[in-house]
């Protein structure tokens, strides 16, 4: 009996049991379900999303892993436009007023130049469908350290968190409830199960609701994304249990030895005392030989011994962690080949074969990937010299070059008729081989099998090609030797097959006899080395797995990148030299049958100074007769790189001078000022000499300017003075590169501190990398009925339309807000002329008319006027300024500032500055009116720029400081430069540089296109900061604000002390102007431009201060 009330007992726990954990599980997937209750969906394929955008990017879906990717990869001039979107569905409807919740799990799988691929999701506004809001983040590739998600605040800086973003994570959003009455809302971000942000601003965006994954305009994307889930309400990431890192204590060792590793790991809601299991598996996930251990949970930390034993042979290995039901890899772990490091000859850069100002064809100023051949090994007739050296531009239109040297040691003269191989080569019957953009990444060698030299070229960057030739000058085209994709197992997904380099090597047992190795690109914009044979140097065979790989050695750092592969035998191993985006050169072991990859590390580490400045690569090797070896690569900035020649040192000549270089920490000098020069000597061996036995000689070339005066330059009349010096050492001389300093004279100028941001791409919806330029600002309440702010910043888009877009503020300094999202208020289509761009606004008041007279430049050949009423809405008025007004003296006319002020002699109102340009060189042009609708251009040139200047000078101001006026304007240096100007507009002198940009933020290196505005004793000056060609990998210009208060003018001695029981002006009081019904046409703005109005002021003062004190409310312009 006992035992049948047991088993009935029994058979019941369990039915209860198993209803328990039915409904439970029930319970949790249908909550589940319902929790995600507007979206719940896996990427494995489209269904009802879409692909948004155009170019080279793509949206493809791996269904056997489920996911989708997103990859879009290059920024060419055509793409810069162009955005790539992975959406919604149209049908989306998020909650108008309520919080929601969007998790999308994602991770970046390659690295993208620029901040990252984008995950964001938008509300509609209610309202107005122009007050919807966008919680966005930017998600960069990296590890922990170098991984970075940036969720963009709309109120204030943007908010950063380092993760490893190229594993699997869950980013949800939690959208907080609309405000009714601003329409903002606030979203708090989670990592996993980690909030990471709290109370984010969304940005505003107009448009219905969306989610988007990818890249807006201007910016690059490689997002892997596995699922999209939406719910109505917050919905708070689930904890979860995981294995959050495993770390090694070592990730390598070599064949034959006896290794132990620590392995330590980090859990989550795993319990103390937990037992946990490390086991070794096999790149295949197979454990190998029993090699295991365990260890036990504290704290969610473990920490367990590995041993490896010496047995285990070469190969790529992990360490795998299970526990509670749940498993993680490590990252990889190498076995390597027991050899002893290679032992290379170590090279010291000696300088550039050929200077870069003294290159006579250099289209883009930066060569690459040199090639060398020695005609003494396989002779030609009648050879320029005995080494040819080929290279190439890297950009449009690039070209194949060549110079020749009598040394390696040269020196190198360029071929008079440069380039011997052109972007287009035509055949006898003037039809084309090939007609592309650029070629480049020449490799010249003896090909056997026909007895010539053949030369291996990409162009685009898709195909590589040959020629052939008997003289190394003229050359016959042969074909295209590969494209990218015949690399590939699936014969896509390739995008550069380029920087080839062919050499005679046979593979045992392959019959071939001669191997290329290439730099192959894929979607993933992760370069990797692969090889081709062929058995004539003309047909190959590609091989579809990579030699070399950057990501294939965790102990090896390449920056994701390796290329310029040259293959070499040293001491019977065999090699691949390449360079990785690190800058440095890399040497990896292939193997005589290209079998291996053993990563070596650096073999030659790129100088921080000249003439590498941290980047090295493409290296080519020849040894001379004397038995030095001689490295020539190319080296120097990336797109401003040389060709530089190394080679092995004797101890004596490691101690000769390299490089001198001189600086001194000023732009200009002005007369009477002293100045201490900066000079370093490099010796060859890159190390800097302590000067002790280097004698310096100072080359002024007019010491009645600049003289050189115990260990100081002493600056002694205006003018300009080229200054080198020469340092001598062992009795060899070398002397620096010549600076030109422009010497002004002595006036007291204002000084403006660094400026700060006051308005960029990212304010801007959906304009995120574009460039933004040319600010003018007026005080909006001065002039308009009901203005949206006190402040007024017109600012205008760099781009084949332009466009003038509005931002208002509360004060001078800001917060800058962007008008309609930053929609341009004018456009082209205003005039009805759609040619060109439309830029740079010119705002001045109106008194007779009441309006605002706008004038801006179209298409850089003429200056327009349009009115507003309200500074928003503007009606086309007429073209005042047309080139033909220059009588062919100029062949541009635009970034124009107009002024209410009067050149002597001339009998004009207003004048205007406007950029020219003459010889390809802008200049400062002006033209002058008397009602500001007629205009009369000045021919000749006012200001044209000096050496300094580097070619240009634009965007002239009209700036007035202690009552004398002053012609500002930038240059192509990239600084605001400043020259006084006479009454009569007949004499111009140049003071110096009224503002240096900086290298770092914000400037970047270049200030352009300053404004002046001047209010309380405070001169504010906004301005252009950065290159207006910025976007994708370099940051777009910006809007950047600096001031400085100006001195209080001296008292009049004739004027009367102020009453100390008189009471204070009411600061908001605007004074009536009695001249409001005149005849005066224009009222200029507060820009702190305009002629002082000081004397006028003054005369009306009395009878302003008796209209306010007889009257018991505020004057306003309205009360007329």
């Amino acid at each position: 009996m006992k035992k049948s009330i047991l088993k009935r007992a029994s058979i019941l726990s369990l039915v209860i049991m198993i209803f328990f954990n039915f409904t439970h599980a029930y319970a949790y997937n249908i909550g589940q379900q319902d929790v995600w209750n507007i979206i719940n969906k896996n990427m494995s394929n489209l269904g009802d999303w879409r692909t948004i955008g155009a170019g080279d990017g793509k949206v493809e879906f791996n269904q056997e892993e489920g996911y989708a990717n997103i990859s879009k990869s290059t920024l060419a001039e055509d793409e810069k436009g162009k955005y790539l979107w992975l959406a919604s569905p149209t049908k989306l409807d998020l909650p108008d007023n309520g919080a929601f919740t969007v998790k999308v799990e994602a991770r970046v799988p390659a690295n993208v130049t620029g901040i990252g691929s984008e995950i964001s999701v938008r509300a509609k506004g209610i309202d107005n469908n122009e007050n919807g809001r966008i919680a966005k983040i930017f998600l960069t590739y990296g590890d922990k350290n170098t991984g970075k998600v940036t969720a963009i605040n709309g109120n204030g800086d943007n908010l950063t968190v380092n993760i490893d973003t190229s594993m699997w994570h869950e980013y949800t959003f939690l959208v907080g409830e609309r405000d009714k009455t601003t329409g903002n809302r606030n979203f708090t971000l989670y990592i996993d199960n980690n909030k990471v942000f709290e109370n984010v601003s969304a940005k505003k965006m107009k448009d219905g609701d969306l989610i988007r994954l990818g890249a807006d305009v201007g910016n690059l994307c490689n997002l892997d994304v596995k699922s999209v889930k939406a719910g109505t309400g917050l919905i708070k990431p689930e904890e979860r249990k995981e294995i959050s890192e495993i770390l090694l204590s070592s990730y390598s060792h070599k064949e034959g030895n006896e290794e132990t590793i620590k392995t330590s790991i980090k859990t989550n809601l795993i319990n103390d005392g937990t037992v946990f299991e490390t086991i070794l598996v096999d790149s295949n996930n197979a454990p190998v030989n029993g090699i295991r251990n365990t260890g036990t949970i504290m704290n969610n930390k473990g920490e367990v011994d590995l041993t490896l034993p010496a047995s285990l042979s070469k190969g790529k290995y992990y360490v795998q962690v299970k526990v509670d039901g749940i498993s993680r890899n490590s990252d990889i772990y190498i076995i390597s080949e027991n050899l002893q490091a290679p032992v290379f000859p170590k090279f010291y850069s000696v300088d550039e074969i050929i200077k870069m100002e003294d290159y006579k064809y250099n289209p883009t100023e930066e060569f690459n990937f040199p090639s060398i051949v020695d005609t003494k090994v396989h002779p030609i007739k009648n050879p320029i010299d005995r080494y040819y050296m080929f290279y190439a531009p890297h950009d449009a239109p690039a070209g194949i070059c060549l110079a020749t040297a009598p040394t390696l040691d040269g020196p190198w003269t360029e071929y008079e008729s440069n380039p011997i191989v052109s972007k287009s080569w035509k055949d006898e019957n003037g039809n084309y081989y090939y007609n592309v953009s650029h070629v480049s990444s020449p490799d010249v060698m003896w090909n056997s099998t026909y007895n010539k030299y053949f030369m291996y070229f990409h162009g685009e960057n898709t195909v590589t090609r040959y020629a052939t030739s008997d003289d190394l000058v003229n050359w016959t085209y042969g074909g295209e030797a590969v494209r990218a994709n015949d690399f590939s197992p699936t014969g896509t997904g390739l995008t550069e097959a380029s920087y080839a380099r062919v050499v005679e090597h046979e593979i045992p047992g392959l019959g071939n006899k001669y191997i290329m190795t290439i730099m192959v690109n894929n979607k993933a914009n992760m370069r990797k080395i692969y090889y081709a044979h062929s058995k004539d140097g003309i047909k190959w065979t590609a091989v579809k797995e990579p030699l070399v790989s950057p990501d294939s050695d965790p102990n090896m750092n390449y920056a994701n990148n390796v290329s310029g592969a040259y293959f070499m035998e040293w001491e019977g191993r065999y090699y691949v030299i390449c360079h990785g985006s690190t800058g440095n050169i890399y040497s990896v072991e292939v193997g005589e049958s290209l079998d291996k990859e053993i990563h070596w590390g650096v073999m030659y580490d790129s100088a921080d100074d000249f003439p590498d400045y941290t980047r090295a690569g493409a290296p080519v090797f020849m040894k001379d007769d004397n038995g030095v070896w001689h490295m020539f690569y190319e080296g120097g900035k990336r797109l401003h790189a040389n060709i530089i020649h190394a080679k092995e040192l004797s101890d004596e000549e490691k101690k000769e001078i390299k490089y001198v270089s001189l600086k001194i920490n000023k732009p200009s000098l002005v007369a009477g000022e002293t100045v201490k020069p900066q000079v370093e000597v490099l010796l060859k061996d890159n190390s800097i000499s302590d000067l002790k036995n280097v004698e310096l000689k100072f080359n002024s070339s007019n010491e009645n300017l600049l003289k050189y005066e115990n260990g100081n330059l002493i600056a002694l009349a205006p003018g300009t003075v080229q200054l080198s010096v020469t340092a001598t050492y062992n009795n060899k001389s070398v002397t620096s590169d010549v600076l030109t300093i422009e010497i002004f004279e002595d006036v007291d100028l204002p000084e403006f501190e660094t400026g700060e941001i006051i308005l960029d791409s990212d304010d801007l919806t959906g304009r995120t990398g574009t460039n933004i330029e040319l600010p003018s600002v007026i005080k909006a309440e001065e002039y308009f009925e009901d203005p949206i702010d006190k402040y007024y910043m017109y600012f205008s888009y760099a781009s084949q339309s332009g466009g003038i877009a509005l931002a208002t503020a509360p004060s001078p300094e800001g917060p800058w807000t962007p008008y309609n999202n930053g929609e341009p208020i004018i456009t082209r289509a205003l005039s009805g002329d759609l040619s060109g761009e439309v830029v740079g606004a010119a705002p001045i008041w109106n008194k007779v008319t009441n309006e605002l007279n706008m004038y801006y430049s179209h298409a850089k050949n003429s200056v327009m006027l349009a009115t507003s009423k309200d500074g928003i809405n503007f009606k086309f008025e007429k073209k005042v300024i047309d080139l033909s007004d220059f009588n062919g003296k100029s062949s541009q006319a635009y970034q124009v500032s107009v002024y209410e002020n009067e050149i002597a002699n001339t009998g004009n109102k207003y004048t205007m500055l406007i950029t020219g340009n003459k010889g390809g060189k802008r200049q400062v042009n002006y033209a002058t009116s008397n009602d500001g609708l007629d205009w009369k251009v000045n021919e000749d040139a006012l200001i044209t720029p000096i050496d300094k200047d580097k070619g240009n000078i634009a965007s002239p101001r009209l700036m007035i400081w202690d009552d004398k006026k002053y012609i500002v304007f930038h240059n192509s240096k990239g600084d605001i430069e400043i020259e006084s100007v006479s009454d009569d507009f007949k004499t111009t002198k140049r003071i110096g540089t009224l503002y240096d940009s900086v290298v770092e933020e914000p400037d970047l290196n270049r200030a352009a296109d300053a404004w002046f505005y001047e209010e309380d004793n405070t001169l504010h000056m906004y301005y252009t900061a950065g290159a207006n060609t910025g976007g994708g990998s370099k940051p777009s210009s910006r809007i950047a604000h600096t001031s400085v208060k100006m001195d209080e003018k001296p008292t009049d001695p004739d004027e009367k002390p102020i009453d100390p029981d008189e009471k204070p002006t009411d600061p908001d009081v605007k004074p009536i102007d009695p001249d409001d019904e005149s005849n005066e046409n224009v009222d200029t703005p507060k820009t702190g431009d305009t002629v002082s109005t000081l004397p006028y002021l003054l005369s009306m003062f009395a009878g302003f201060v008796i209209l306010f004190l007889g009257r018991k409310k505020p004057i306003s312009l309205k009360d007329k």
